[in-house]
């Protein structure tokens, strides 16, 4: 599904509506103008259950689809 992030930053991703988060590689949020050096370095659990360190940042607005989110 087309995902917009910030309303600038559009890329096609798979989307776990199920999922409290949105992850991205730190290439991904690099390419789409997202700034990691403003985050929070936190440890995140993955789909195997496994932790890895990430970086958290609050995003102002993240379209899926034609449904938008204000945060």
């Amino acid at each position: 599904v087309d995902v917009t992030i910030n309303d600038k930053h559009r890329q096609r991703m798979i989307v776990d509506s199920g999922a409290n988060t949105l992850t991205l590689s730190a290439t991904a949020a690099r390419d789409m103008g997202i700034k990691l050096d403003d985050g929070v370095p936190v440890m995140s659990q993955i789909a195997d259950g496994s932790t890895v360190p990430a970086t958290m940042i609050k995003l102002d607005s993240v379209r899926v689809g034609l449904s938008l989110i204000h945060i």
